[in-house]
């Protein structure tokens, strides 16, 4: 897609379990498998583990390059208050 190689991240999907509300999830529920490519763009990666990619659940949609500024200053914040 890129013109250039990249990983692949797996998702491996199954009908849910040990669930009263999903007692019968064998009636529209198929196993399946998902690939997702960890590239946003052509020269930009986000770093999402593949289990974040399959439930929809990103821990940070920020990239790293938005956020670094911000915990540098929450860190020399958290040292004027006498942490260590």
């Amino acid at each position: 897609m890129f013109d250039k190689p990249f990983p692949y991240m797996m998702c491996v999907h199954q009908s849910p379990v040990n669930a009263e509300e999903y007692k019968d999830s064998d009636k529209y529920y198929n196993f399946h498998i998902e690939f997702y490519p960890p590239l946003r763009d052509a020269n930009r990666i986000k770093y999402y583990a593949s289990s974040e990619m399959g439930a929809w659940a990103a821990t940070n949609t920020r990239a790293i390059e938005e956020t670094a500024e911000e915990l540098r200053e929450a860190v020399g914040r958290f040292k004027l208050k006498g942490g260590k």
